[in-house]
């Protein structure tokens, strides 16, 4: 797997149509570099989300692709540690959306 726009895309769709459909949380399987597929269960929050797609994202991304050659997982470039929580999108990136407009790293916006 690599980490790309798309990929970051795909889990916006993905939220956008849970929320759409009135649903309070889904899942989401992110494969891993090792083929590893990690389930994880996002609550829905009140806000539609958009992937910022400015430069910062790209240069952000290039980190998660750093972490995924050398740990095998797309993981959150704000966080130290990198347990599986903190694979990209982590729970605090879309608590900050929600609070602030856009996570800490400006990946995820309030649409």
């Amino acid at each position: 797997m690599v980490k790309t726009i798309e990929d970051c895309q795909d889990f916006v769709n993905a939220y956008n149509k849970a929320f759409d459909e009135g649903k309070k949380e889904f899942d989401y399987d992110i494969e891993l570099k090792d083929g590893r597929i990690v389930n994880r269960l996002f609550i829905i929050k009140q806000f539609k989300i958009k992937l910022n797609d400015e430069k910062k994202v790209n240069t952000l991304l290039k980190g998660e692709n750093k972490f995924i050659d050398k740990e095998g997982a797309p993981f959150c470039p704000c966080k130290l540690q990198h347990i599986d929580e903190n694979i990209c999108p982590c729970k605090e990136c879309l608590d900050e959306a929600e609070e602030m407009g856009q996570c800490h790293c400006q990946m995820y916006i309030k649409a």
